[in-house]
């Protein structure tokens, strides 16, 4: 027996083995029985929307706020999604969200949320399908009628009341407000559609993006701090280590987990390199000295600084420094003999950010592909690729970061093929190889030319990249398909050039492969001894390969128009 759901523009899904599987056709009527169960729906109607492999991920969170906050199943998720909203929308920890911002019971008048911490309070109506937009009405007479008064009379309202009188210091007629509702047919800025917060989940997951945090360090009065004024304020303070560890982690994005302290890290370079065996060692055994032996920590944001004892730092991002906390943090809470130097760089604007860190970074020998990752032109693109591909059947992430260990690696792993992860290294070889047409300089000496990267204001262009993307895609696919440990040598010693061939002239991998087998031949064994180069890979190595494939090429073409 068949079991369908009706979806939107006439869409029904159809299931004969309890949505194991399902198929999406268009029609206003079918034979079967009609799903009533409201999970079932909206996992089905999830698994359409993303695909099976996103759906489940946002379903197993769902599923984690419903457990955490002891909810109720059978909602369709509806109570969950409020809370996984906010939680996505402002990079906050589920239970702050669910302690401080959200409309708890029934009796809701019609507001599921408000979020106070903003200059304009954010009134939020939730759904994860459907809103009736003539809701906003009376939300709108329930919360101004609350501001206006100090009452709500509606019959329907009690628990909003309720919520408004524990937080009436933040929400008061002298604070402006506006009306956001969050539903799938949301389409702007104060409509947000419920695939826009699945697919900001996993932007906040997967890319180096602002945090949305703001974090008070305390000074200790005993030491002050140091104030170096120039165009903008450098602060430096010493403190123990326990006291800076409980801010960061006093932060309400952070809600006093340490497994979220990776939202600190994204203009971090090195990731997270693991337990430093002196660091641990000087810890345990010479605490006092730490300090003296450590460069401290550096932190960049937007700073606010009155002479009390604490900094209020906006967007903070820890340049430099997270070995040190992560080795503090694995003795954490018993390092109350440890003091840290704090560096605090009053900075908002993003591209300075980035090369705070990559300066930050340079007193140790670090990879130029390292500190490319910090590119804010890199971080961009990134981005773009990120957002055109990750709802489609075979996404692809561009993974700008290459040491350390990072938070999303294993999230990563489920979302994309691993083919499907295109390194930066590999796809600056072929972008700027064919940008450049000098196949050989980005062969033989990957480094020196990232290094002239690094001196330049590259704009990237995204078509361009996608297609670089695919074609090292496919040649990775057709690589792990071979057997033949000769041939595959072959493909591995003329990976640009199978790649610049694929791109340029849309060559299938049999038809690329035979070209470059060609090449082989043409241009090393079929010449004498003294003019051969030494190794076959020499051939790959020079500038000079570009004119031998277009010859090759030509010559193929020649021999097709004769037959």
């Amino acid at each position: 027996m068949n079991k369908f759901i009706r979806d939107k523009s006439n869409l029904i899904h159809v299931s004969s083995d309890d949505w194991n599987t399902f198929q999406t056709i268009k029609g206003k009527s079918i034979d079967g029985t009609e799903e009533s169960e409201r999970d079932t729906i909206l996992k089905v109607k999830l698994r359409y929307e993303l695909g099976d492999t996103l759906a489940k991920i946002i379903i197993d969170e769902l599923e984690t706020i419903r457990s955490q906050f002891e909810m109720p199943s059978g909602d369709g998720y509806g109570h969950a999604f409020e809370v996984f909203a906010l939680t996505v929308l402002y990079n906050i920890d589920s239970k702050i969200v669910y302690d401080h911002y959200i409309v708890n019971g029934e009796q809701d008048g019609k507001i599921d949320a408000i979020y106070w911490k903003d200059d304009v309070n954010k009134v939020y109506q939730i759904k994860m399908d459907y809103l009736d937009f003539s809701d906003i009405s009376t939300i709108d007479k329930n919360y101004y009628e609350y501001i206006s008064t100090g009452n709500i009379t509606s019959e329907f309202a009690n628990d909003l009341f309720l919520f408004c009188e524990k937080h009436k210091e933040n929400i008061t007629r002298e604070k402006e407000y506006e009306i956001i509702t969050i539903s799938s047919n949301g389409n702007d800025k104060l409509h947000i559609s419920s695939k826009s917060i699945y697919l900001k989940y996993f932007e906040n997951y997967f890319l180096n993006k602002t945090n949305h945090l703001n974090i008070s360090l305390t000074i200790p009065r005993e030491n002050g701090v140091a104030k170096i004024i120039n165009d903008k304020a450098i602060y430096a303070y010493f403190v123990d280590a326990k006291t800076f560890i409980d801010d960061l982690l006093s932060c309400e994005n952070i809600g006093g987990d340490i497994n979220k302290l990776y939202k600190l890290f994204f203009d971090n370079v090195r990731g997270n390199l693991g337990i430093n065996k002196a660091m641990s060692e000087t810890i345990d055994h010479d605490p006092n000295n730490f300090v003296k032996y450590n460069n401290g920590v550096t932190i960049t944001g937007l700073v606010k600084y009155t002479n009390t004892p604490c900094l209020i730092i906006n967007e903070p991002i820890i340049n430099n420094g997270q070995q040190t906390i992560w080795n503090v943090i694995h003795k954490y809470p018993n390092v109350e003999n440890i003091s840290l130097l704090v560096i605090v760089k009053n900075e908002s604007d993003y591209k300075v950010k980035s090369k705070i860190s990559k300066f930050t970074n340079t007193q140790r020998k670090i990879k130029p592909i390292d500190l490319l990752s910090l590119d804010s032109n890199i971080r961009n693109l990134q981005s773009q690729l990120f957002h055109l591909t990750l709802f489609n059947e075979d996404p692809i992430f561009l993974d700008i970061n290459t040491s350390g260990e990072r938070h999303y690696s294993d999230l990563l792993k489920v979302v994309y093929r691993k083919e499907n992860i295109v390194h930066l290294v590999d796809f600056c070889k072929l972008y700027f190889a064919i940008k450049t047409k000098k196949l050989g300089d980005w062969k033989s000496n990957v480094s020196k030319q990232l290094e002239n990267l690094l001196e330049k204001d590259e704009v990237y262009d995204v078509e361009m990249s996608l297609k670089v993307c695919r074609s090292i895609i496919k040649y990775k696919k057709y690589l792990q398909s071979i057997e033949d440990k000769n041939i595959k040598n072959i493909l591995r010693t003329a990976d640009l050039a199978f790649m610049y061939i694929q791109y340029k002239y849309n060559y299938s991998e049999e038809e690329t492969y035979k070209i470059i087998n060609k090449i082989n031949k043409k241009y090393f064994y079929d010449i004498s001894d003294d003019k051969r180069k030494s190794k076959v890979i020499d051939l790959y190595k020079a500038n000079d390969i570009i004119k031998m494939i277009e010859e090759v090429i030509a010559m193929e073409k020649k021999n097709v128009v004769k037959c």
